[in-house]
């Protein structure tokens, strides 16, 4: 035992679709768990069956950080809200290394939505809706 060896963050990130997953399953947040162990956690849980990742293209900087790369992946599923501090905490500030760069940022919607298609009011400069 030495010195802890400096982490090589300029390895490639594995984007592999089970590397992403497990990622993200680390940072799950079961009910009754703090929001901090290893990891910061999203404040939410999900069956890690039912998650899918696929990975997206790359991000690059030629002028402002020349030579920086950001491995980006989406991640779908159903999620359990079980910390709703930590929760909206997630979805104010996202997660992950590459958050000053738009990356990391969690997209939602209810899942039990009420409203039909043809009730929800339409946002400022959206197509118009089509009744038939």
């Amino acid at each position: 035992p030495g010195p802890p060896r400096p982490r090589n963050r300029n390895a490639p990130a594995d984007t592999s679709p089970d590397a992403v997953l497990t990622w993200f399953t680390s940072r799950l947040q079961p009910p009754g768990h703090p929001d901090y162990d290893r990891w910061p956690r999203i404040g939410a849980t999900a069956d890690p069956t039912e998650l899918t990742a696929r990975p997206l293209p790359g991000l690059a900087s030629h002028t402002a950080h020349p030579g920086m790369k950001i491995n980006r992946a989406e991640i779908t599923g159903h999620l359990t809200i079980t910390d709703p501090h930590t929760y909206a905490k997630t979805l104010t500030h996202g997660i992950g290394r590459s958050r000053a760069y738009g990356c990391g940022l969690l997209l939602t919607q209810p899942v039990n939505n009420q409203q039909s298609p043809a009730n929800i009011p339409a946002h400022e400069g959206a197509a118009p809706r089509v009744r038939g």
